[in-house]
């Protein structure tokens, strides 16, 4: 957390993009956020020879309700993907007749079907709500934070200490006031030679955007006042005038995979599974149920005030039987730290509630726990206050999504160092193509209420 801190601090300082008071403390109150969190028709496309492309929804049996981002995969393997926010879901599965789809969501039972009773049409998955009593699994006094200290204690045998390889879709959004100002895809080939070291590698193969989008509307007004003031005196002197606000790098600086692909909370140990700082949080059970069809423990979390300018709760979901955590579920706001708050004041900017989600969850395959996906929701409202006309507000939305659509535990293969992805550069330019893959052969998540900009 100090060197993202850190680097915000130093944006900020610098006048590198727009106006130096407006645009560095805009990337700030934006930054901030964005970095502290760790994504309605469904598209069919193409179907490679062998394959069955199978697609769906995934709602509550008892209520309707969709559930979203349902895991849904082929029993006994990792190949998979997740459903979205609407519950709906798509992937390309080998059509084998004898193979069996399976479907999971905590708190509910879990759903089977054969791949040879799967027809053309979507398929409706409706779960059944699963219920266990906390006493049947906790058959010892032990407290939750206990619980949760031999959870970390076991972490190098619970997970992955031998070399595997995964292939996994990233999606981001951004929007302002609901219109997406950025929306980009991208498919990862990654190569983790111990998962329980910060050494994972990482291949760009497929990045694709949309075309059609919304642009920033913040400050728009005053940013095109101040352009023109500048190419009119930049025509004046015969000078060639490039404009001092770029969308693409504010957008770039918003998004990126960094915090998705790097930023596991069981590896990186989160501040609530720090044991260090566990002082700082409350830890109560929460009740027992379902995932995967194995038993959890429920353990809830809760920050009794702010860690590193964060106040948090949420959920561990504990393997009964393993002790691995095998889900985790969080929220929280940022309080913005006190240097940065007169900095914000002198350019009359004001930081609306802005807040953070996550969601993580593990897979088991062949006796050890491997990622399964990643998903990060963020939001900060902005005023500009003026004194001699309105005020400028906007509501910035931020929404990541990494999920491993297959995992290969043997054979797994380092990645050239040529071809390995660099957070610190734009994706669109990493690109490392493979023959073996293109968009209408991966499993990608169904889009949901993405509306694009009009045509110019």
């Amino acid at each position: 957390m100090q060197h993202i801190l850190h680097s915000v601090h130093h944006s900020c300082m610098n006048d590198y993009l727009y106006m130096a008071k407006v645009k560095n403390c805009f990337l700030l109150s934006v930054y901030l956020v964005s970095f502290l969190v760790l994504s309605p028709s469904v598209t069919k496309g193409q179907t490679r020879e062998g394959t069955l492309f199978i697609s769906g929804v995934v709602t509550d049996q008892s209520t309707g309700e969709v559930l979203p981002f349902a895991t849904v995969s082929l029993k006994g393997t990792s190949i998979g993907t997740i459903a979205n926010a609407d519950g709906q879901f798509g992937f390309q599965a080998p059509n084998r007749p004898d193979g069996v789809l399976i479907c999971s969501f905590i708190g509910y039972a879990v759903y089977e079907i054969a791949v040879g009773e799967i027809g053309s049409d979507p398929l409706t998955i409706a779960l059944e709500p699963s219920f266990i009593e906390l006493t049947e699994l906790i058959v010892r006094p032990i407290s939750a934070e206990e619980l949760l200290r031999r959870a970390i204690r076991k972490i190098p045998e619970n997970y992955a200490t031998t070399a595997f390889e995964s292939k996994a879709y990233y999606r981001e959004k951004i929007a302002e006031n609901t219109q997406p100002i950025a929306y980009a895809e991208g498919y990862f080939k990654s190569y983790y030679p111990d998962y329980q070291t910060d050494s994972s590698q990482h291949q760009l193969l497929l990045y694709r955007n949309a075309d059609q989008l919304y642009g920033i509307d913040f400050m728009l007004k005053k940013r095109l006042k101040k352009e023109a003031k500048k190419q009119k005196k930049a025509e004046k002197k015969g000078e060639e005038y490039e404009p001092e606000f770029d969308e693409g790098m504010v957008q770039s600086a918003l998004g990126g995979p960094e915090g998705v692909i790097e930023g596991d909370p069981v590896l990186s140990l989160e501040h609530f599974l720090d044991t260090t700082l566990f002082k700082k949080f409350r830890y109560e059970y929460a009740g027992a149920t379902k995932y995967l069809g194995r038993e959890m423990v429920v353990v809830s979390f809760e920050s009794k005030g702010t860690v590193e300018f964060v106040k948090s709760s949420g959920t561990i979901y504990l393997d009964h039987e393993s002790d691995a955590i095998a889900a985790i579920e969080g929220k929280g706001k940022f309080v913005v730290p006190a240097w940065a708050r007169p900095i914000l004041f002198a350019a009359g900017f004001a930081v609306r509630k802005p807040f953070f989600e996550q969601s993580v969850r593990y897979q088991f395959l062949n006796g050890k726990w491997y990622p399964k996906y990643f998903y990060a929701l963020g939001n900060v409202g902005l005023t500009k206050r003026y004194l001699f006309a309105s005020n400028d507000k906007s509501d910035f939305l931020y929404e990541q999504v990494f999920t491993m659509n297959e995992i290969l535990t043997e054979g797994a293969s380092p990645i050239p160092k040529e071809f390995q992805f660099d957070t610190e550069e734009e994706m669109e330019e990493q690109v490392h193509a493979d023959a073996a893959y293109d968009w209408s052969s991966i499993s990608t998540l169904p889009p949901e209420k993405l509306e694009p900009a009009p045509s110019q």
